[in-house]
């Protein structure tokens, strides 16, 4: 975003103690989203902004991206965030599922390394624990080199997110004829 001082087409807003240029919201550009970084470089965020009647509200990623008219039971929606970017990551994948009680958070997923990407497909098909839990318990299991870690909420678990092995060269790489040759 470039910053034009007082200019017509564009005002400045306060977040959290720092000032952050944005296109003037009018009636031209209700509903758009602008997605800015917030915050220093350590502690930063990637933060959403719908323009809504005359002025830029904060909202979440899910609210944004999620917000579907004809979304049926069973929809997943999968939200990408990017956390600290300055320092080069790491992107999180949150997932949801729409339920009975509408967009339910389902877990999430963090990588740095866009080979080691995870899908809400992989989190939502995970290992389940067939226990019953205590908020606040952490359980996990590993499966294939993937260890998946879990937390309790509203007595349900939910996965937490994927430790994926790693490997320091990519030559390290297992493929499928190591499998073979055993």
């Amino acid at each position: 975003m470039v910053s034009s001082g007082t200019s017509s087409d564009s005002v400045q807003v306060n977040i959290d103690g720092g000032v952050y240029s944005f296109p003037a919201c009018n009636a031209e550009r209700e509903g758009s989203v602008e997605k800015i970084f917030v915050g220093n470089p350590k502690y930063g965020s990637e933060r959403s902004f719908i323009c809504e009647q005359g002025s830029w509200n904060a909202k979440s990623a899910n609210d944004i991206e999620c917000n579907q008219t004809d979304a049926k039971v069973g929809d997943i929606c999968s939200i990408h965030y990017a956390g600290y970017l300055p320092l080069g990551g790491p992107i999180r994948l949150s997932c949801y599922v729409y339920t009975e009680k509408g967009w339910t958070y389902k877990g999430y997923d963090d990588w740095y390394d866009p080979a080691y990407a995870g899908t809400c497909e992989e989190l939502l098909n995970a290992p389940k624990i067939e226990t019953e839990c205590t908020d606040g318990e952490s359980a996990e299991r590993t499966v294939d080199d993937k260890v998946y870690h879990y937390a309790c909420s509203s007595g349900e678990w939910q996965i937490h997110d994927i430790e994926r092995p790693v490997f320091a060269d990519p030559a390290e790489m297992p493929t499928d004829s190591d499998a073979t040759a055993e």
